[in-house]
Order: structure tokens, then sequence, then C-alpha cells
């Protein structure tokens, strides 16, 4: 193609380049020429060779493989979170019952109507009176997913985790 450009430049009109010869001429397109192929030769693009994109993959994937573990473990750590308000939620709750009952024995009963976080169980167990225990589990959680997850102890007044 190049040089089919080239053979037809002696044929322009000479009214194009009045002051320059004809071999002049096509000397000059033709180092025009060439030099036009040499940057294009130069700023072409090639593209992203195989190695490079196996490459990227793999950093994608490393930063894959530690991201998730983390992002499971804070959502365990907040299922946590929930269920320690949950205990202390049903705390307040059987406290104000045992103020109002002060020789009963609190049951189940009085914290079932409470609004819990989604899987969460919590039990009542009366120990005597004006005492009990609640305790709370959550299978999606890290340590509230053992039985018991935790605790709370009303002659300690204190929560177990």
């Amino acid at each position: 193609m190049v040089d089919i450009v080239i053979q037809c430049l002696p044929f322009l009109p000479s009214g194009y380049y009045p002051d320059i010869t004809k071999e002049r001429r096509i000397r000059y397109f033709k180092e025009k020429m060439i030099q036009n192929l040499r940057e294009l030769r130069e700023n072409r693009e090639q593209g992203f060779t195989l190695v490079e994109m196996m490459v990227a993959v793999l950093i994608i994937g490393i930063l894959t493989a530690v991201a998730v573990p983390a992002l499971l473990n804070q959502r365990k750590a907040s299922v946590d979170a929930q269920v320690q308000s949950d205990i202390k939620s049903a705390v307040l709750i059987v406290e104000n019952w045992v103020v109002s009952h002060p020789r009963g024995i609190p049951t189940q009963g009085v914290i079932d109507s409470i609004k819990k976080s989604e899987g969460t169980t919590l039990t009542l167990t009366g120990t005597g009176v004006s005492q009990y225990t609640i305790s709370a589990t959550n299978p999606k959680g890290n340590k509230s997913a053992v039985t018991p997850g935790y605790t709370y102890d009303s002659v300690t007044e204190k929560f177990n985790p």
C-alpha cells in the first residue's frame, strides 16, 4: 500500500507544492510516510499479555481469600453482640417482674414476649425467690453458638460469655 501511495505522489499537481521539485517531493513523502509508520508501530497498544492477566487474577484471588474470612468473622461478632443485647433486655424485663412480684420465682413466660434477634434463643431458669439465670444462644454466632452461649446470673449479677 505504501508503494502505491509513493508511486502516485509524483503525479500530484505541481500547484500543491510549486517550489519543490518532483524528486524532493517523493523523498519528503517517503520520509514522512516512514516516520508515520514508525510512530504507529511505536504507539500501538498491544493490550495485556496472558501472564499479566494471570497475575491480576492471582492478586484478586489472594485479596478475596484474605477478605472473606474477615468478613464472616465480623458477621459472627455482630450476632454475638446482638445476643448480648438480647440478654440485657431480658434482664431488665425480669428485674421489673421481680420488683413487681417480690416473693415469686420467675419463669420462662416472663421473657417469651421479648423481641429477640433472628435465631436467638433465650432461656430463663428460676433458681429461687427473686433468683434466676438467663442463657442465650444463636447458631450464627461465635461464642453464642455453643450451649449456653451467654449467661446472666442474678445472684452474682454477672454476664458470662
